[in-house]
């Protein structure tokens, strides 16, 4: 559990909950909520938050957050620029086409991310087969 991890690395730190509540401009009894498991899914950009005053190396973030499965939320911006469903797309062979465009553009995207982290995408797809 996520609340575990960073229960036992504020520790570590020496940092109180309420201090770490404060720098990262949240409730003062957030922490203690997060580490007890009272907030299920802390959002990307405050565990982040959350990982770096607690002194973690910043190219160890992302894989952390990946382990504990705090992804990004898609924004916005980006649901308003995807094309509205249409005929054309609702066709076999449109889907297969975006389906291979798709599958290269993720191969490609996982070529760029770090070994480490890598291997955790990698295993993580090995153990859900999609």
């Amino acid at each position: 559990m996520f609340g575990n991890y960073i229960r036992q690395l504020r520790e570590e730190c020496n940092i109180g909950s309420r201090e770490l509540s404060k720098k990262i401009n949240k409730a003062e009894t957030y922490i203690s909520q997060l580490e007890r498991g009272l907030i299920k899914k802390p959002d990307y950009e405050t565990s982040k938050l959350i990982l770096y005053y607690l002194k973690l190396p910043e190219n160890q973030i992302g894989e952390i957050l990946l382990k504990f499965n705090i992804l990004k939320t898609v924004s916005k911006q980006y649901i308003n620029s995807i094309e509205p469903l249409s005929e054309r797309m609702l066709t076999k062979d449109y889907f297969e086409e975006k389906c291979k465009e798709d599958a290269l553009e993720i191969y490609n995207l996982i070529n760029t991310l770090p070994d480490k982290t890598r291997e955790i995408l990698k295993s993580l797809m090995s153990v859900q087969k999609l």
